[in-house]
């Protein structure tokens, strides 16, 4: 069971990406796989350097865990999104052929 601090912690380590996330796709046009897999190794490296910190270490690798999470999800609903452009561009190339 996680302590209240340790909730509050992950759920700032999942709402914190989803912010970025948007911003970075909406201002710069980055992919969202992109964006996920750079989430997910920022969440990696803080999980790795949290663990000899105690009390203080549990509360960052609580906020580690909620971004590797939400980087997992974002990375797989970008994969989909991908192969259903790819999906949408081949049909339509097949369209083209004569």
């Amino acid at each position: 069971m996680l302590s209240p601090e340790m909730i509050i912690a992950f759920w700032i380590g999942v709402l914190i990406p989803i912010v970025v996330l948007a911003i970075l796709y909406l201002v710069f046009k980055i992919s969202i796989k992109n964006i996920s897999l750079s989430i997910i190794a920022l969440g990696a490296f803080i999980l790795f350097c949290s663990f000899s910190f105690g009390f203080t270490g549990a509360i960052y690798g609580a906020v580690a865990v909620g971004m590797i999470a939400i980087g997992t999800i974002t990375l797989i609903a970008g994969l989909f999104d991908e192969i259903r452009i790819l999906k949408k561009k081949i049909s339509s190339d097949e369209e083209k052929t004569y």
